[in-house]
């Protein structure tokens, strides 16, 4: 057992055939390192833990293509290492991570997510209509596979430890949330099934929960053991498993990513994949705020310098979304000259008027939905989540009455199918724009939108649109434009004049550059480069 960390110099090097050295600006911490430093898998010592970070890529090893000084990668897993301010790993090992993504985000995420896609879509695939069992499902694997299992029609049930923590799993779309330490798990998960057991179980714990883990299961059904927090599981007899058949199984992420093309579909499904689906929806980081209302404020002085003004904001329903659609309202309804640094966690001090703008949901903006944004979102009674705007509630509470449009109804009522992609999404996006430009024919409207496989289907409607990516989320403006047409028209004594005759058609914004999809992650805005300096993921 590893007892004491200590900080220390080490040579780095240059990386050899195959290889990548990467500075890396974020590391994630898992508990995987616990247990190398426990002693539970073992490592010749002494070692720098860490298996997962995000870094820039500062040299590439000898006839090395694909990757080049400067790229932004991610990685999860073996070599070990990521405890460093550089390190040496095989470039196969790396992903490139768009820059719509976070540092810290993607550092949190990817392992927990790659893990949570491996159990659900490999080991094994839950399908719409199986029952799921989640031991530890408010831990950082256990959340992801609560929501994801939801989003993709199964019954969710979760095993904490405590009130808040049930709490937080009943918000990551568990239905049936058991308190381990006052209830009996077996007694009621068999009461939440009528008897019947649960398809699979997810079991991170270990020597604490195997036994009602294999009683809780349902004829055929499969024990995923992906972890042991509470020690290692006593010896289960064959036996055991004949009276019901069952299945038991202890899968490892490196065997399931073994190759690269098994690598990609695990980092990019559960992330940021443009064709996959995204189930996971946290509220923006303090940085993703600012650059919420930055790349708004942007908007706003670019819609200012040609002369027209966005009347309505329609977003989806995320929290996300929720979020930035706060900020761009704070941000479009400031005064001109109002250079002052929006506070991050509230906009109640920012001059509003409730006749310039107007916020609608629209779900038809959403490029996948889920029973979390559907059951939280939508019915507003999303309990709330520290300091963010979870539900449209918490964001009209800090606007001015009348702010928010409770008429308008939903132009695409319907749910889309959850994990629809981008392309099969173009079609539909396609009709619900041309509705909007319908619904709304004298009003420019500020579409916030969840991430940028929205943006790319928007974009396929109409070539010139300009998408702008804030940390999964997408500003797309639609204006409209007086286009004036010359006619000549006969005057008395033979002379002629020119009559001008508008055409309301739809335009879109541009801000900056050529079309296209504009990150804006590292580039503060003017009026709050002073205040970015405290955000050093900002520079």
């Amino acid at each position: 057992m590893t007892s004491a960390m200590t900080y220390g110099h080490l040579e780095v090097g240059e990386p050899k055939d195959g290889e990548i050295r990467i500075k890396n600006t974020a590391i994630g911490v898992n508990f995987i390192d616990v247990y190398y430093r426990e002693g539970v898998y073992s490592a010749p010592l002494p070692f720098v833990p860490g298996m997962e970070a995000v870094g820039v890529v500062t040299a590439v090893g000898p006839g090395l293509t694909g990757r080049k000084v400067g790229d932004v990668v991610a990685y999860a897993g073996k070599p070990m290492g990521s405890y460093a301010q550089e390190q040496i790993i095989p470039a196969s090992v790396a992903v490139p991570l768009p820059p719509s993504i976070d540092h810290k985000t993607a550092a949190a995420i990817m392992l927990k997510g790659m893990t949570a896609h491996v159990l659900l879509r490999r080991v094994f695939k839950v399908q719409s209509g199986d029952c799921v069992l989640v031991h530890a499902a408010a831990g950082g694997v256990g959340s992801l596979l609560c929501q994801w299992a939801n989003a993709l029609g199964a019954t969710v049930i979760g095993t904490v430890s405590n009130e808040e923590k049930a709490a937080q799993a009943a918000q990551d779309g568990c239905h049936h949330v058991i308190i381990y330490t006052k209830e009996d798990v077996v007694t009621r998960v068999k009461e939440f099934t009528a008897g019947k057991g649960v398809n699979v179980v997810y079991d991170s714990v270990g020597k604490e929960t195997y036994k009602a883990s294999v009683e809780c299961l349902a004829s055929r059904g499969m024990l995923v053991s992906f972890g042991q927090s509470s020690g290692r599981p006593d010896p289960i007899p064959l036996s055991d498993l004949a009276t019901k058949s069952l299945f038991v199984t202890r899968p490892s992420l490196m065997h399931y990513t073994a190759t690269r093309d098994e690598l990609l579909e695990s980092a990019g499904e559960p992330l940021w994949a443009a064709n996959s689906p995204r189930p996971w929806d946290p509220p923006l980081t303090d940085a993703g705020l600012l650059r919420a209302w930055t790349v708004a404020n942007r908007i706003r002085s670019a819609a200012a310098a040609d002369d027209f003004q966005i009347h309505r904001v329609l977003v989806s329903p995320f929290i996300r979304c929720l979020q930035t659609a706060a900020q761009a309202v704070a941000a479009l309804c400031a005064l001109p000259d109002d250079n002052a640094l929006l506070d991050l966690h509230r906009i109640a001090n920012v001059p509003l008027d409730p006749s310039r703008i107007k916020v609608s949901i629209e779900y038809g903006l959403s490029e996948m939905m889920n029973a979390q944004a559907m059951g939280l979102l939508v019915s507003q009674v999303a309990p709330s989540i520290d300091k963010w705007f979870p539900d449209l509630s918490q964001l009209e509470a800090v606007l001015p009455a009348g702010t928010i449009d409770h008429s308008a109804e939903p132009l695409y009522p319907e749910v889309p199918r959850w994990g629809e992609s981008v392309w099969e999404a173009r079609s539909r996006y396609a009709s619900v724009i041309k509705a909007l430009a319908d619904k709304y024919p004298d009003e420019n409207l500020l579409l916030v939108t969840h991430g940028e496989g929205v943006g790319a289907s928007v974009s396929f409607f109409e070539p010139g649109v300009e998408i702008y990516e804030v940390e999964y989320c997408a500003y797309s403006v639609l204006g409209r434009r007086r286009q004036q047409q010359q006619h000549k028209v006969g005057l008395e004594g033979g002379g002629e004049e020119e009559e001008e005759e508008g055409l309301n058609n739809l335009r879109v914004l541009s801000t900056s550059g050529p079309t296209g999809i504009h990150y804006y992650y590292t580039t503060p805005a003017p009026a709050v480069a002073a205040a970015a300096s405290s955000y050093p993921d900002l520079n």
